[in-house]
C-alpha cells in the first residue's frame, strides 16, 4: 500500500538508524508498499512502525543498505 503524508512538523522521522529533521513547514513523506502500523492522535501521528520497499522524505529517496524493505 502506498502511504503519502504531508504536513508541518518540528520533529524527526527515523528510517532504520538514520534520522531526518522535519523542520520545514511543508514536509512530504511517501512510503511505497508499506505494511505495518500507523496510529493517529487527532491530527498527529502517534505511532508509525512498519516496512516499505521505498521511502522518500521531502523528495529525497532513502536507500536501505541491503536493498530489501526499509523499516520506518
Amino acid at each position: 500500500q502506498k502511504v503519502e503524508m504531508k504536513g508541518s512538523s518540528e520533529s524527526t522521522f527515523e528510517v532504520e538508524s538514520e534520522r531526518f529533521s522535519l523542520d520545514s513547514k511543508s514536509n512530504y513523506i511517501i512510503l511505497e508498499n508499506y505494511t505495518g502500523e500507523i496510529s493517529l492522535d487527532n491530527e498527529k501521528i502517534s505511532a508509525l512502525k512498519g516496512k516499505a520497499s521505498k521511502v522518500v522524505v521531502n523528495g529525497i529517496p532513502v536507500e536501505h543498505k541491503t536493498k530489501s524493505a526499509v523499516s520506518a
